[in-house]
Order: C-alpha cells, then sequence, then structure tokens
C-alpha cells in the first residue's frame, strides 16, 4: 500500500470511529459514572481532569451525563450558552445527557475539563452517580481519541451547598476560579473521585437546555422595599448585583442566602435550577444591591399560572 492509500485508510477510519463515538449515547453505549466520595446528599462538588495533547485536536465533542445540576468548563470557558444543565423538575433525578463541540475550547497542550456538579433540592440519599463525561475526537494528526471520566478525576466540595430546608448557600469568600485552571495550588484540598461499577442509569426521555430570553433590570433607586414585587410573574429567577458589601456580611436574596467576600462588585444568584415566581424578597442591608435583574427562562410551554405551576412545563419527563 503507498503513502497516500495509506493516508486515507488512516483518515477514514478516524472518521469512522469519530462517528461512531458521535452516534452512542451514554444511554445506548454506557457511561463511566463518577462521584466524590466524602460529601454528603446535598454538598455541591468540583470535579476536573487535565488531559495533555501533543497538538491541537482537528475536531472535539465533549458529552456530560448527571442525575444533578451542572456546569461544564473547557480550559476555564463555561461549555454552551445555557446558564445551567439541564432544565428540571427538582423531584426528578434521572440522569440528562447532552453533547457539545468542544473544538474552540480546546488547545494544542494542557486542556482541563471541569465541572460543578449540584443535586436537586429534593435529594435525600447521595447519587453514586454524580456525572459522567466523555471527551472524543480527532487528535492534529487525524487519529480518534476519547477520554471517560474514570477514578483520575480530581474533586473537593465546592463553596456553595444546599440545606434540608430548601437554602442555598453560597460562601463567596471562598469563591475562586482556579479550580478550573491548568494549575491548581490547593491540590492537597483535592481527592479523587470515586467511579461506579455500574454504567446503566434511568435517563430522561426529554432532556431540555435552559435558555434566557429575557432580563428585565432596575436600578437601586427603584428598589424601595425588602417585599420586591416582579413587573409581571415569570419563570426563572432574580440575579443582584452588590456594592461595598463588607466581608463576611450575609445577605439573602428569596432561597439564596450569600456570604460576601468584600470586593468592590460581587453577585447573587442562584447557581442552579429555575421556578415560578412573582417577586422576591431580600434580608439584610438592601442598599447594597445597585441593580436587580429578573432573569426569565424560556420554558416549552407558556401558558402557566403562578398558582398552577405543577401542570406545565412538561420539564424532563419520564
Amino acid at each position: 500500500m503507498n503513502n497516500v492509500s495509506h493516508t486515507r485508510s488512516l483518515v477514514f477510519q478516524s472518521l469512522l470511529v469519530f462517528f461512531i463515538l458521535s452516534s452512542l449515547s451514554f444511554s445506548e453505549a454506557g457511561a463511566h459514572w463518577i462521584s466524590a466520595p466524602q460529601t454528603d446528599s446535598l454538598s455541591r462538588v468540583f470535579f476536573r481532569k487535565l488531559y495533555l495533547f501533543q497538538g491541537k485536536p482537528r475536531r472535539a465533542q465533549i458529552t456530560i451525563a448527571t442525575t444533578g445540576y451542572c456546569k461544564v468548563y473547557v480550559n476555564e470557558c463555561k461549555v454552551g450558552t445555557a446558564p445551567f444543565l439541564p432544565l428540571r423538575r427538582e423531584e426528578n433525578n434521572k440522569a440528562v445527557e447532552f453533547t457539545f463541540d468542544a473544538t474552540p475550547y480546546l488547545s494544542s497542550d494542557s486542556n482541563v475539563v471541569a465541572v460543578l456538579y449540584s443535586p436537586t433540592h429534593t435529594s435525600t440519599t447521595k447519587q453514586t452517580k454524580q456525572i459522567a463525561i466523555t471527551l472524543s475526537g480527532t487528535d492534529h494528526e487525524g487519529k480518534p481519541f476519547a477520554y471517560s471520566t474514570d477514578a483520575s478525576w480530581l474533586c473537593r466540595e465546592a463553596n456553595s451547598k444546599l440545606t434540608p430546608d430548601g437554602l442555598e448557600i453560597i460562601d463567596g469568600r471562598a469563591h475562586d476560579t482556579s479550580w478550573k485552571a491548568a494549575t491548581i495550588y490547593d491540590l492537597a484540598l483535592w481527592i479523587h473521585a470515586k467511579a461506579d461499577s455500574t454504567s446503566d442509569a434511568d435517563y430522561c426521555a426529554t432532556p431540555l437546555l435552559p435558555r434566557i430570553s429575557h432580563i428585565d433590570a432596575r436600578n437601586a433607586d427603584d428598589i424601595l422595599t425588602d417585599n420586591i414585587p416582579a413587573s409581571h410573574p415569570f419563570y426563572g429567577f432574580f440575579r443582584a448585583t452588590l456594592r461595598e458589601a463588607k466581608r463576611g456580611e450575609k445577605i439573602q436574596l428569596g432561597n439564596v442566602l450569600y456570604i460576601c467576600n468584600g470586593t468592590f462588585d460581587e453577585q447573587v444568584f442562584p447557581e442552579f435550577g429555575a421556578s415560578f415566581t412573582n417577586g422576591i424578597t431580600v434580608i439584610g442591608k438592601r442598599k447594597r444591591i445597585t441593580r436587580l435583574e429578573a432573569v426569565s427562562i424560556a420554558v416549552p410551554v407558556m401558558n402557566y399560572t403562578i398558582k398552577n405551576i405543577n401542570r406545565c412545563p412538561k420539564i424532563c419527563q419520564p
């Protein structure tokens, strides 16, 4: 076989393997699930893995499955435009799966895949299947590659957590974006993830991505009371910008209790999930809020009412 024929054969094999990897879902091929071993059922977790390449991959995709919520980063860039994954009802902890093009995020040498995972608010038992990821594609030479989550991944508790009574606590003092960087300086705080020995999971038949459809903002001069009504009922969440808050100061925005880090500007909002609402209550120094945004999330069915939210939308149905 001459060099041209050999090269064509390699390219064809690579494309064939990539097509197979792309077409098989986790629910069909089996996922490589991992979890954080030293956390409870309401803990949020940072996961990360550093992959080394000898050149920039020609093309790549990343498939993520979770039984809770997550945000996925590649080289510190959040993958996709959704504010979080997935759009689900709180009582539903079925596995969901999404695939994204990872090519634009990858570099020619060190590549970090990082995930912030959260259980649902109604989790009563710890999930041994928290996330499963496969990064696959063709490398700089056109050869196929595929890397999946395993016990070599690192994990640690995040700076936010849930409480049994439904409160979300975010400690801004522990905010550190380096957890998803190529180099981390607190390696002693990280431990290896625990791999689940079984790949089967109960998958949601209609996983949905949340999409921000509208943002209704108001400034400090328009915030005159601790009980702040929305301009109209909406499905989504509130996001507040704080200024001149002192380090350690606590401000509660609805069900989110935020512990301030004392920087000039900081934001308070639920990291995951959305709900139907017609207003928000602030506990703490309301005058710290310089801007309040009502962030609307598009839903499949829009003829909802605040009093009848159980009928729609049909989010992540089995």
